[in-house]
């Protein structure tokens, strides 16, 4: 019988979701058109799986939706006026703790004259006076009927409802977030991915037992050039028949004695550590080995702040609750009155979820309130810092929203279609996805609550190390932890280029320093190939569409984060062209397969 008569078929088809038939008609009319031989048609049919470029074409429907909201947010590398190399962060790095960063031609953005001391606290170099405080922006605000606050280039926009940037709706972001939903809890597409982590793994575990001892050799850092022996730091200690536990005051023999001042032979061997003038070449000298790296790294620690860490950065989570308009200014105060600025700390804003508490005590009417008061003030202090200067002033140092509440909580459905801000009335709090649709959150892991998890006074410390202990990280894991916790992390352009070096933005070898992460190059170069290859595997077997948003709509006009000023208008501060924002890690992705001229190896290397 043929297919046309079979019932079983027809109701098989039939049974598909409308979005499934459409691709499927897609697919055929892909494969068809301009094809008048049956037998190429077959062979192609044969080479390219029906499921896999379903399957492809939904991933490709994520990266698009990924790729969409990451630009209305604002959340790409660029987008941030902090990424460029003309922002001012103030107070300033100590000059000489960032000079060795500049590299490339490439302009930091610090003191060159500050000879202050080194302060003895936290915040003693930060002075309120000295702050600037920009004039009044000719933009203007007001929040929509969506309850969301609009910018308007002009008083005619903004009486004529013409807004200066593009925020979707409710019904389309609700659109593409069920969207989502659907591919995830598609079974083949689980199916899919179960299989394809599984092939992930061992294939690093087949870089792992190829690369292993290539890696361990690349992260020995070799120091000095000794009877014609390149020789690392722990060779070196190993000669010496020195371990760390070894150094100390006694064992170093660096400090004057009463025979000292009269003999300058005995001073000068002073400068010795351990009486050994290896160790001098090595860490007391400009001109040796490696260019007086670890004099400069000496000299960076004696005139850096006396944290109580120096290599060890924190986001700090203060709370704005949404209870009031004030709450902001009241923050603001405490941290500029406290001079609770240092280069090693920013902040997050923790707003936990309680609209339902503050509606039962009548704190609140509706949803509406709780946005105006967490997000009003920020509009009204862009517009004009004056307003509130202290708020101004604090936001410098402010890198994002973090959302809190019980996720373990199951959340009900109680309408069909969520009603608006203002509209939310009931004292039943808005679920996870309606507070996200106001805050466009980028998803990172952190450390949670020292006082409650840790059990000594370097919480980071003894994450790492129970992480290394559990899941037998070696030290190149280790450094690649650190690495994607300083990208992923909200601190200024200047600053990552310091802490990874000045290219850190792209993708492989190109964007990594050993010298100053400690990744070796081969796993750089893995993460990119591996990347490269998931995503060319998607574009291959995807159906081909038309982007669903205008990308040309978000580009701006800026200066470019690598120093030189974009040519032109309308320019992203990457071209598109160059690199991209890959999904779910911490790498960029050429779209061409080739890195841009400007970027390849011999220029860095200049």
């Amino acid at each position: 019988m043929e297919k046309k008569d079979d019932s079983a078929y027809w109701a098989r088809k039939k049974s598909l979701p409308p979005s499934e038939q459409l691709l499927r008609g897609e697919l055929g009319a892909l494969l068809s058109d301009g094809v008048n031989d049956t037998s190429y048609l077959e062979e192609e049919q044969s080479q390219v799986k029906q499921e896999l470029i379903i399957l492809c074409t939904k991933f490709k429907k994520c990266l698009d939706l990924r790729d969409k909201y990451m630009a209305l947010s604002l959340q790409r590398l660029g987008d941030n006026p902090k990424d460029r190399d003309d922002w001012k962060i103030y107070p300033p790095p100590p000059y000489r703790a960032f000079a060795q960063s500049r590299s490339c031609n490439e302009p930091l953005v610090v003191n060159e004259n500050d000879e202050k001391r080194t302060p003895v606290e936290v915040g003693e170099d930060f002075s309120f006076e000295e702050c600037e405080i920009p004039e009044e922006h000719e933009y203007s605000f007001a929040i929509d009927d969506q309850g969301v606050f609009q910018v308007y280039k002009t008083q005619d926009d903004l009486e004529g409802g013409k807004p200066a940037y593009r925020v979707p709706d409710t019904k389309e972001y609700f659109m593409d977030l069920d969207c989502i939903l659907e591919i995830i809890s598609y079974g083949p597409v689980k199916s899919y991915a179960y299989r394809r982590l599984l092939y992930l793994e061992s294939k690093w575990d087949m870089y792992t037992l190829l690369k292993e001892f290539k890696e361990i050799a690349d992260s020995k850092d070799q120091v000095i050039n000794r009877d014609n022996k390149i020789l690392t730091l722990i060779e070196v200690f190993e000669s010496l028949k020195l371990t760390a536990y070894d150094l100390s005051i006694d064992t170093l023999d660096m400090h004057a004695h009463t025979d000292t001042f009269h003999r300058f032979d005995k001073f000068n061997l002073k400068y010795n550590p351990v009486g050994e003038s290896r160790l001098r070449e090595i860490f007391l000298k400009t001109d040796n080995f490696i260019n007086g790296r670890y004099l400069a790294e000496l000299t960076k620690e004696v005139i850096a702040d006396l944290e109580a860490s120096k290599y060890q950065m924190a986001e700090y989570r203060v709370s704005i609750y949404g209870r009031s308009r004030n709450e902001w200014d009241k923050l603001a105060k405490w941290v500029v009155s406290h001079k609770l600025f240092s280069l090693n700390v920013r902040w997050l804003i923790q707003v936990p979820r309680l609209y339902s508490t503050y509606r039962e005590a009548k704190i609140v009417e509706n949803f509406e309130d709780i946005v105006k008061n967490i997000f009003e003030p920020l509009f009204e202090v862009t517009k004009d810092p004056r307003t509130h200067p202290e708020l101004h002033v604090f936001l410098q140092r402010v890198v994002g929203f973090d959302s809190v509440d019980d996720e373990s909580k199951a959340e009900r459905r109680i309408h069909k279609k969520y009603p608006r801000p203002k509209e939310w009335i009931t004292t039943l709090n808005p679920p996870y996805s309606y507070y996200l649709y106001y805050m466009g959150l980028n998803i990172s892991l952190s450390t949670d609550d020292p006082l409650q998890f840790h059990f000594t006074k370097e919480p980071l410390i003894e994450e790492y190390s129970v992480a290394a202990q559990i899941w037998k990280l070696s030290s190149s894991d280790m450094c690649e932890l650190a690495r994607n916790s300083v990208v992923q992390s909200g601190f200024e352009m200047a600053i990552k280029k310091h802490w990874l070096g000045v290219n850190w933005f792209l993708s492989g070898e190109h964007g990594n320093d050993i010298h100053k992460t400690n990744v070796p190059n081969i796993r750089m170069q893995f993460r990119r190939e591996t990347l490269e290859e998931e995503i060319k595997t998607i574009e291959d077997y995807s159906v081909k569409s038309a982007p669903s948003f205008d990308r040309s709509y978000f580009q701006l006009e800026a200066t470019s984060p690598l120093g030189s000023p974009t040519q032109g208008k309308n320019k992203l501060f990457f071209s598109e062209t160059d690199v991209d924002v890959i999904p779910g890690v911490a790498m960029f992705y050429e779209r061409a397969h080739k890195l841009p001229k400007k970027y390849r190896k011999s220029n860095v290397d200049e």
